[in-house]
């Protein structure tokens, strides 16, 4: 399994060139508070993207950016040749999906309903509720297993059960691009190994581009094919983990010293933290 994984990523990596999602030399921030600065960077096509960085560097606010939560103040996002703020919420809707980090449910919400509002871009006046709809949710449910959660109020779930339940909404919007704002946050590692295999075959089986922000560098070595590594707002690497996660990065951006290996399971680079005290 691991060797057809890995071949797959290889020649994945090899043949995408496309890039729909650009943002070009742009500057966010919130009211006076600068986050970013001409930044520019291309997200690669129908490929698993992460995004790395210390706390506080600029990772969640540049994914607001890239799906038109948060707007510019100078330079543009683009979509398709299209600049995101002339693009029609709906459409984009359709395009992309987002699961922001700490998103908040209506009170007394149930957990399928919440699911179910995930297919509210394909709804429309004329259209109503189709077995389309239904299949998307139903889909949705069972590849992150909350079939039992399904008539509880989405107030009643521990963190991780949320968490799960946030990243079905997101499926069941069955878009093209998925951006992803720590989605693996409050669940234990089996069931962030799960969620990430998720993304990995969704990505591999049915060419959804996504993007993640994540904080685990083994993580994102292992299950994505191009890395973006932010330090103060600003891009300090990106390209594919085995050409740029290395031991000085790892210093530069952390300040952390490390060692870099190679994964003995997916040939991909292990980060391993040096200690800082002695035994």
């Amino acid at each position: 399994m691991t060797d057809v994984l890995h071949t797959t990523r290889t020649d994945n990596h090899k043949h995408s060139h496309n890039y729909r999602l650009i943002a070009e030399n742009i500057t966010l921030a919130y009211q006076e508070t600068l986050i970013t600065e001409g930044l520019s960077l291309k997200i690669p096509d129908q490929q698993f993207t992460v995004i790395l960085g210390p706390n506080g560097c600029g990772k969640s606010t540049l994914l607001r950016g890239l799906s038109k939560l948060l707007s510019p103040s100078k330079g543009q996002i683009c979509f398709d040749g299209q600049d995101l703020e002339q693009y029609p919420r709906k459409a984009l809707a359709k395009a992309l999906g987002l699961l922001p980090q700490s998103a908040i449910a209506p009170s007394g919400i149930t957990v399928h309903d919440l699911v179910a509002r995930g297919r509210f871009p394909h709804q429309s006046f004329m259209r109503r509720w189709t077995l389309a709809d239904e299949k998307a949710v139903n889909d949705a449910i069972n590849a992150t297993q909350i079939e039992e959660l399904l008539q509880q109020t989405v107030e009643s779930l521990s963190g991780g059960q949320r968490q799960r339940v946030w990243v079905a909404m997101v499926l069941a919007q069955q878009t093209p691009y998925l951006l992803l704002d720590e989605p693996t946050t409050y669940l234990d590692i089996a069931h962030q190994i799960e969620l990430l295999e998720l993304f990995r075959t969704l990505n591999l089986q049915e060419g959804r581009t996504i993007v993640a922000v994540l904080h685990d560098l083994n993580h994102a070595c292992r299950y994505a094919d191009h890395l973006i590594v932010m330090k103060s707002g600003t891009v300090i690497a990106q390209g594919a983990p085995q050409d740029i996660m290395t031991e000085t990065l790892i210093h530069d951006v952390y300040g952390l010293n490390s060692i870099v290996i190679d994964d003995p399971l997916t040939h991909t680079p292990l980060v391993i933290p040096k200690p800082l005290s002695k035994r």
